[in-house]
């Protein structure tokens, strides 16, 4: 069996557990995996363990000598790879636009270099996210002659998606709405080469969630705070509510460049007392607020420059816990959650109306009931790690034995 590289931008991640169990999942497959990483885990990541860790190598600093000499040496052995390579890092290549990741891209060339030099000949590169860890796949693939491919979970940049979808011998998408993007922008390749695989949480850790805390009703919004999270929209429909004399209390954890924004915000309308910011927690802080929370809320947006979300953890946490849960259908979301059946979808930047859907939950326990058992339902029947694990594993064993593509195809399982 070929040997696996798999790119991650940071192994182990806490906000990506996902990455976590899959790569677990194919080491224990005994699939010959190394993970490279290209930043460094934070205190608040989980710790790799080499007992179910495959071995993981950190890549370097860009600029650090042996990263230079690699790229020199990359450079004298495929001049023409590297030009076409250094072209496409330099010429706009985002779609839309955007010079934040355009300008990061002459260091995932750096990074490609040095990792085509630890590649062995024969091996496949496989990279988690559709950004800056597929980018250095893409190139150090490309410079060593290797076979490559993607999992990509949401919109936001795609920083060189048609060329890397031209060379993938396939892509996974974690969505029907991801597989329709990537196709709209890459028309030319067939649609067969894109897998379709949800997404996975461990539903055993939500076996038997706890009843919910007396008093107030806790709403949980978990992420990055970030534009998409619209933490923004869901503090403001809080405020309101709390104003109106309503026994509400919102918990939002995550760090972020929006954390000043919200904080200001949260001051303006007087919502202290409704809101807490709890800063970046570790992932059993995280389950712990989510089985005291009455519902699990984001009120994710498309942005202006359409960056969204992809499929967001928290709110599949929070359905697997049996809790209702409301969002906004942008991006894969409605995949997630049927209206009205198995959640609440709210139109994005309408906080009147999320405080109106919000106050409905408030008031009618039964309803929260009914959407939580199906929520939790429609989880395990479509979202459960342990599927997942065994979808992404037999794809790899697949095409690390010589297959050709057709049995990628069958390890979607149906909807």
């Amino acid at each position: 069996m070929r040997p696996l590289a798999y790119l991650s931008d940071g192994y182990p991640t806490l906000s990506q557990t996902f990455t976590l169990r899959e790569v677990r999942g194919l080491f224990a497959d005994g699939i010959p995996v190394e993970v490279f990483s290209l930043h460094a885990p934070r205190d608040v990541d989980p710790r790799a363990d080499t007992t179910v860790d495959p071995p993981i190598t950190l890549l370097p600093a860009p600029w650090a000598p042996e990263v230079l000499v690699a790229t020199l040496r990359e450079i004298l052995r495929h001049p023409l790879r590297f030009a076409e390579l250094a072209a496409r890092a330099l010429l706009p290549h985002t779609t839309p636009w955007r010079w934040p990741l355009q300008a990061r891209a002459p260091v995932h060339l750096l990074w490609g270099a040095w990792l085509a030099g630890r590649l062995p000949q024969d091996a496949h590169v496989h990279a988690q996210f559709v950004g800056a860890a597929s980018n250095v796949a893409y190139m150090a693939a490309r410079l060593r002659g290797a076979t490559f491919s993607l999992t990509s979970h949401s919109d936001w940049g795609l920083p060189l998606l048609r060329p890397k979808l031209l060379h993938a011998a396939f892509a996974v998408a974690i969505s029907d709405h991801q597989k329709r993007r990537m196709l709209a922008l890459c028309p030319e390749i067939p649609a067969q080469r894109i897998l379709v695989s949800p997404l996975g949480i461990d539903l055993a850790a939500w076996e038997g969630a706890a009843a919910t805390s007396p008093g107030p009703m806790r709403i949980l919004a978990t992420g990055n705070l970030g534009a998409t999270k619209g933490h923004d929209t869901l503090v403001e429909a809080v405020a309101r509510m709390a104003s109106e004399g309503i026994a509400v209390h919102l918990d939002v954890v995550g760090g972020g460049p929006e954390r000043a924004r919200l904080e200001a915000l949260i001051h303006r309308l007087r919502a202290s007392e409704a809101v807490t910011l709890h800063g970046a927690r570790s992932h059993e802080e995280v389950r712990r607020l989510t089985l005291r929370a009455d519902v699990v809320a984001l009120a994710c947006r498309r942005t202006q420059d359409g960056d969204v979300d992809g499929l967001p953890i928290v709110l599949m946490e929070g359905m697997a816990a049996g809790k209702a849960v409301v969002s906004c259908p942008v991006g894969a979301i409605p995949e997630l959650i049927e209206d009205e059946v198995s959640g609440l979808l709210i139109p994005q930047d309408r906080p009147d109306l999320l405080a109106r859907a919000l106050l409905r939950l408030e008031r009618d326990p039964e309803l929260r009931a009914r959407l939580g058992a199906a929520a939790r339902a429609r989880v395990a029947a479509r979202h459960d790690a342990v599927a997942a694990r065994r979808r992404t594993a037999q794809v790899m064993r697949a095409w690390l034995s010589g297959a050709t593509e057709a049995p990628l195809l069958e390890a979607r399982e149906p909807a």
